[in-house]
C-alpha cells in the first residue's frame, strides 16, 4: 500500500514499541552492570581491575570456540523441524558444547598455571575457566528463542546478574580481594544456568529424559558450524586481544585504564542490535518487491547507524577526560585519552552490525568469516607494531583500523560485496553533513509502513 503522510506518527510508534521492548532487558544489564562495575573499578583500582579483565578478556577467546557458533542453527532447527526431534537436538547440542567446553576448560587453566607467576592472575583464569563448561546451558536459551518464551531467558539473566551486583558489593563493604570479584562472576552465570534449567523442566515435565546424542546431526552441526566458529573467533581476537596484548606488554594498570575506556565505548552498542532487529524486517521484505527499494531502505539503515554513531563520539572525544574522572576517578587519568579515541570504533561497530544482516540476508556468510578473519589479524599486527610506541592510546588506533577494515574497506575487493563499501562509505559522508542523516530516520520509519 503507498505510504501516506499521516501514517509516519503510525509508523514511529510502531518502530519506537518495537525497539522499546527490544532495549528494555538491555536497559536493565547495561544499568546495573555500569553502576557496579564503576564500584568495582573504584575499589579495586587500575591494576587489580586491569587483572579482572584481563582474566576475561582471556576466555572471551576461548569461548568463541566453546559455543561452536551454535545460536543460530539449533535456533533455526527448533523451528523447522518436527518437534520430536527437540530430544535429539537438545542433546546433542548440550554434549557437544559441554564436551568441548570441559576440554577448553583444561587448557584454559594451563594456560593460566604455566604462562602466569603471579597468584593472582593464575586463579582468576581458573576460577573464569568454568564459564567454558557453563557456556553448554545456553542450550536452554536456545530451546525459549525457538519457542519465543524469551521472557524465561531474560528472567535467568537478570537474576545472575542482580545477584553477582550484590555480592559485588558485599566484598567492596568486607575488602576482599579481585579473586573474589571473578567467583562473585561465575556465582552469576551459574545462578543464570540454574533459572533457565529450573523453568526448561517447569514447562517441559521430563523432557530431558528423553534427550540422547545423534552422531548424524552432530556432524551435521559441525559442518554448519566452523564458518561461525572462525567468524566468532575471529571477532573476538579483534575485540578482546588488545586488552590481552596490554597486559603482557605495558602492564596490569594499562589494561585498567584502557578497559573502563572501552567500557564507556560498549555502552552504546545494544542501539544497533536492537534497531537493527526492529527495522530489518521491512527490510528483508521490500527485497520481494523491487531491488532499487530494497538497497534504498538498507541505505536509509547505514546512514541512521552512522549518524548515531558520530552523534556519541563527537561530544565523548571532548568529554572523556571530564566524564572518565566524574564516574571512574582520577586514578585512571590515562582512560580519558583513550576513549577519546576509542569512542570512533563505534561507527564502524554500528556499520558492522547493519551489514552483517545483509551478508546474512544475501547468503554470504563465507565471504563475513574473512572479513572477520582480516580484522582480528590486522589487530593483532597494527597492536605488536603500535603498543611499543604509543602505548595504551596505540591499542585504541589498533581497534578503529581493524573495525573499518573488518566492517568497511575489506568490502572493496570482493566483487558481490564491494556495493556496501560505496554503501558504507556513502552513509558515513552523510552523518558528517548531519542533514541526509536526519532525513533518513524520517525515510526509514515512512518506509518502514509501505
Amino acid at each position: 500500500m503507498p505510504f501516506k503522510k499521516n501514517n509516519f506518527k503510525d509508523g514511529f510508534k510502531k518502530i519506537l514499541a518495537n525497539t522499546g521492548f527490544l532495549f528494555g532487558e538491555k536497559a536493565v544489564n547495561i544499568a546495573l552492570s555500569l553502576a557496579v562495575s564503576i564500584y568495582v573499578a573504584r575499589y579495586l583500582g587500575p591494576n587489580d581491575y586491569g587483572l579482572l579483565q584481563y582474566g576475561q578478556s582471556i576466555i572471551q577467546l576461548f569461548m568463541a570456540i566453546a559455543g561452536l557458533g551454535l545460536q543460530n542453527i539449533v535456533v533455526r532447527d527448533l523451528v523447522d523441524l518436527p518437534d520430536q526431534r527437540e530430544g535429539d537436538i537438545l542433546g546433542t547440542s548440550f554434549v557437544l558444547t559441554l564436551l568441548i567446553g570441559s576440554i577448553l576448560m583444561v587448557v584454559c587453566i594451563l594456560v593460566g598455571v604455566v604462562g602466569h607467576s603471579d597468584l593472582a592472575t593464575k586463579w582468576i583464569i581458573i576460577i573464569f575457566s568454568l564459564k567454558l563448561v557453563l557456556q553448554s546451558f545456553k542450550i536452554f536459551d536456545y530451546w525459549f528463542q525457538s519457542k519465543v518464551l524469551s521472557k524465561y531467558s531474560v528472567f535467568g539473566r537478570i537474576s545472575g546478574r542482580i545477584l553477582s551486583s550484590c555480592i559485588k558489593i558485599l566484598l567492596i563493604v568486607f575488602s576482599f580481594s579481585v579473586i573474589y570479584f571473578a567467583a562473585a562472576i561465575i556465582f552469576g552465570i551459574f545462578v543464570q544456568s540454574v533459572v533457565w534449567v529450573i523453568n526448561f523442566k517447569n514447562l517441559n515435565k521430563g523432557i530431558i529424559d528423553e534427550w540422547k546424542i545423534d552422531f548424524a546431526y552432530a556432524k551435521s552441526l559441525l559442518k554448519d558450524a566452523w564458518p561461525l566458529i572462525l567468524s566468532g573467533l575471529s571477532v573476538a581476537i579483534y575485540m578482546k586481544i588488545d586488552q590481552t596484548m596490554l597486559k603482557n606488554m605495558v602492564s596490569a594498570s594499562a589494561v585498567g585504564n584502557y578497559a573502563v575506556a572501552v567500557k564507556v565505548t560498549e555502552l552504546w552498542y545494544f542501539i544497533p542490535m536492537s534497531l537493527a532487529s526492529s527495522v530489518y524486517p521491512s527490510i528483508i521484505k521490500s527485497k520481494k518487491e523491487s531491488l532499487e527499494k530494497y538497497l534504498r531502505r538498507l541505505q536509509y539503515l547505514y546512514d541512521v547507524m552512522a549518524g548515531i554513531g558520530l552523534l556519541i563520539a563527537l561530544p565523548m572525544t571532548f568529554l572523556s577526560d571530564f566524564a572518565i574522572n566524574l564516574v571512574f576517578g582520577s586514578e585512571y587519568n590515562q582512560a580519558g585519552a583513550v576513549l577519546a579515541i576509542h569512542i570512533w570504533s563505534g561507527i564502524f561497530v554500528f556499520l558492522g552490525v547493519a551489514r552483517s544482516r545483509w551478508i546474512i540476508n544475501e547468503n554470504y556468510q563465507q565471504t563475513g568469516m574473512y572479513f572477520a578473519i582480516g580484522g582480528a589479524v590486522a589487530n593483532v599486527v597494527l597492536n605488536i607494531w603500535l603498543i611499543p610506541l604509543m602505548g595504551i592510546l596505540g591499542a585504541a588506533w589498533a581497534t578503529i583500523a581493524s573495525q573499518a577494515l573488518s566492517a568497511w574497506l575489506l568490502a572493496f575487493f570482493v566483487n558481490k560485496t564491494r556495493i556496501s563499501f560505496y554503501m558504507l562509505g556513502r552513509a558515513i559522508i552523510r552523518a558528517m553533513l548531519i542533514y541526509p542523516a536526519i532525513k533518513s530516520v524520517k525515510k526509514i520509519i515512512d518506509e518502514a509502513q509501505q
